[in-house]
Formats: structure tokens, sequence, C-alpha cells
């Protein structure tokens, strides 16, 4: 068994609830992950209103993100994984608990000179001036999505190209590549002697304050937002 946070009625923070629940089972090609830290995305809080379901076959456990350590590999695990070893995992849901089963080809190695609190976000003005033949990608919508003033006729008399993309019902091949792509590029940046990258965490809660983290994120005055599984004390490294 575990700790999950569960909805039983869509609706306000209020309706997060701390409960027991079963451990999932690793699958083939599977691993099982001890979940330190998870991280809150807007698309919780349109999960938690009943807005925006899981893909289907996949937990109703809300969550996309976590970080921990490899608890129990699933049959047919091709990787050099092992129990212990520090990773993170983007996920399609059931980060908010104290387990969580990912495919294998989702599994990143954390940095050994960063925690567990590995998630990063920059906050950035909105600018709504659009360069010749920009291109703007369009992942969230902070703020509704009614589009006002004049950024469609501004995108259009300068050529811009718009894009729109959600991550979390792309295929697990399409993921995998991501994957792939950031642990290669990206990744490097955070481990190196001088890091030219840098985790930015807002705030941090610990799992059974899920709603007061819920209820900062929308108050639209945040950075990154953790959450603590486990306190950071008691990791094991």
């Amino acid at each position: 068994m575990m700790r999950a946070v569960c909805v039983d009625v869509p609706g306000g923070p209020e309706n997060l609830l701390l409960r027991t629940v079963p451990r999932p089972q690793p699958k083939g090609g599977e691993v099982l992950i001890k979940v330190h830290a998870t991280a809150l995305n807007r698309a919780d809080l349109l999960q938690r209103r009943g807005l925006y379901p899981p893909p289907p076959g996949e937990s109703d456990i809300i969550g996309l993100e976590v970080a921990g350590t490899v608890d129990t590999l699933g049959p047919g695990v091709k990787g050099c994984w092992r129990p212990d070893d520090r990773v993170m995992a983007l996920l399609s849901g059931g980060g908010y608990a104290e387990y969580v089963s990912v495919p294998e080809e989702l599994l990143m190695p954390i940095p050994p000179n960063l925690t567990s609190q590995i998630s990063c976000y920059y906050r950035h003005p909105f600018n709504s001036e659009v360069r010749w033949d920009g291109r703007w990608v369009l992942y969230v919508t902070m703020g509704g999505r009614a589009v006002e003033g004049d950024l469609l006729g501004n995108l259009l008399s300068k050529r811009g190209h718009l894009l729109c993309s959600l991550l979390r019902s792309r295929s697990l091949q399409y993921k995998a590549e991501l994957v792939k792509v950031f642990s290669h590029r990206v990744l490097p940046c955070f481990s190196e002697q001088r890091a030219s990258l840098r985790p930015v965490i807002d705030s941090t809660f610990s799992l059974k304050d899920i709603a007061e983290a819920h209820r900062h994120m929308e108050a639209n005055k945040n950075g990154k937002i953790v959450i603590n599984v486990i306190p950071p004390d008691q990791e094991t490294q």
C-alpha cells in the first residue's frame, strides 16, 4: 500500500484527499519509482476540476513528473537501471503518490550535484510583440483561452507562425525521443563543474499540504512549486 492524493469529486483544492491506496506493480518494461518529490503543473489544476482527464489506461492520480529512486524493475527492463538509482521521469499521471510505475524509456538520471527537488521553471513576463516570420510555441493558457486585443492581427500581418502542443497525450515513442534528446543535450548543463543551468524553485510544500500548494498556484504569483513526498532531510543518497 502507499499514500496518494485522490479526487473523488471534481472541484476546488479542498477536494484533494490524502489516503492509502494499492501500490502499483511494474508491468513489462516498467520501473517502479519510490517518489521523493513531485511538482505542480497547470494541467493538475484542470484535472482536479474534472476538465483534463488522463489518457485511457493511465493512472487517475494527478501528477506529471517525479524525482526519486528506483524501487523495483519490472520484467523485460533492458536499461542499466538498478535499485536505489536516483532518477526523474515524465508521467501521464500518478505523480502525487509515494510510488509510481513508469516505462523505462521515460527515466532520466538525476545529476549527482542535485537533490530530488530537480524541476526548474523560469517565469517571464508576457510579451505580445511578434517578429517578422517569427514563431510562437503555445504550451499553456494561464490567463484563459479567450484572445483579446490585436494579437492575432499582429501575428497575421508579420507572417507569424503559431504552434500549439500538448505533451501528455503524445505517444510513448515521442516522449522517449524527447527524454533521450534532453538527457544528451540539456542534463550535462546541470551536471558540469560550472553548471550553466540551475533549478529555480518558487516554493515547496509537503504532500499533506497539497491543497495549499494548489491555492498558491491558482493565485498566479508563483514559479515552480515542488511537493516533497519524502522530507529532504530523510532522502537516502
